[in-house]
């Protein structure tokens, strides 16, 4: 089954589907139209057991980026490099107009 058959099936289809009642079902017509299989998951009374069971999966989005500065980690949006020195520092110590948001490579992921 795939989470846009979900937008289409009527609330007594729904209910005829093993681990979805009434209420959930109700849920689910007030939350539609589902636009990824991750709006599913948002639906409250339908558990991950159930769409797993159903075949739809999660989907992984790719995790924030952390970067370990003077040894803390801090966010990816908290680093910056100053165009007239190039240091990169957070970017609360570079006057505004001097900001470049970089992508960092050789930094930690967590």
């Amino acid at each position: 089954m795939e989470y846009q058959e979900f937008n289409e099936l009527t609330q007594s289809e729904l209910i005829t589907i093993e681990g979805i009642g009434k209420t959930t079902a109700k849920r689910i017509a007030a939350m539609r139209p589902f636009r990824s299989s991750d709006d599913l998951f948002k639906v409250n009374g339908l558990g991950k057991r159930t769409l797993n069971r159903l075949g739809i999966m999660k989907s992984t989005k790719p995790r924030k980026r952390w970067y370990n500065i003077e040894g803390k980690d801090y966010p990816q949006s908290a680093v910056a490099k100053d165009e007239r020195s190039g240091i990169i520092t957070f970017f609360w110590r570079i006057p505004r107009e001097y900001r470049i948001y970089l992508e960092l490579e050789s930094s930690t992921n967590k």
